[in-house]
């Protein structure tokens, strides 16, 4: 065997090589491709109903508006108690 004879084997096997390796490389990327396609459907673009999406929104309140931060309530308080309060407070006060 030659230098030339052994350098062509070379070439081929590394040829052979290469050929697997883009073989291998263009089944990952139709995979991805795939997914990729089945990840951007949606009720708008297929015929999957709505509850199919998986975007989430985000949770508002019943009534729409925003939720105000500030005091905390107090819920109910009972008159008695209001006014032992009340009076608490104008101690303080004098």
């Amino acid at each position: 065997m030659t230098n030339k004879d052994v350098i062509i084997a070379q070439l081929l096997r590394r040829d052979d090589q290469q050929v697997k390796q883009i073989r291998l490389l263009t089944e990952q990327v139709q995979q991805l491709q795939e997914k990729i396609a089945r990840l951007e459907k949606n009720s708008n673009n297929s015929s999957k109903p709505p509850s199919s999406d998986i975007i989430n929104p985000k949770p508002t309140l019943k009534n729409g508006r925003k939720r105000r931060r500030g005091h905390a309530s107090l819920g109910y308080v009972s008159p008695v108690v209001y006014e032992e309060m009340y009076e608490m407070k104008q101690e303080r006060v004098a």
